[in-house]
């Protein structure tokens, strides 16, 4: 097995930003969040994820779950699943990219967090601070 940068496990980055799209096969990011700041609670919140999967088994799909949880662990979302298999050719290191649209319900000035499970395994979280302005 040839050596991969990074080891053979699942590795998972997240990027949140204002919105995503796809021109010619590729994502485009609009603006990186990492606060949001709204006028009135409660108040409903729209974001846009990439996740970038790398290192996923060949022969096999994963599972992949968001959750949205506050500083104190409590989910503040309905958990989001999806499978995912490598679509890279051979010459890549086995993965995945893929863009996710988010509206949520925030009710309180927090930190939330965007947390990512590959096969039930927490990989990855994102903060995103939550504020009146």
């Amino acid at each position: 097995m040839k050596k991969i940068i990074g080891g053979t496990h699942v590795q998972v980055q997240l990027v949140v930003c204002d919105k995503i799209k796809i021109e010619e096969k590729r994502h485009i990011l609009g603006k990186v969040i990492n606060s949001i700041t709204i006028p009135v609670f409660p108040y409903i919140v729209k974001f846009s994820v990439l996740i970038k999967i790398s290192n996923i088994p060949t022969d096999q799909d994963v599972l992949t779950e968001f959750k949205v949880v506050n500083g104190l662990g409590q989910q503040i979302s309905s958990p989001s699943n999806y499978v995912h298999r490598n679509y890279r050719d051979s010459k890549h290191i086995p993965g995945v990219d893929q863009n996710f649209d988010f509206t949520l319900l925030v009710e309180c000035e927090e930190n939330i967090f965007l947390e990512c499970f590959i096969n039930g395994n927490k990989k990855s979280y994102y903060p995103i601070n939550i504020s009146l302005c």
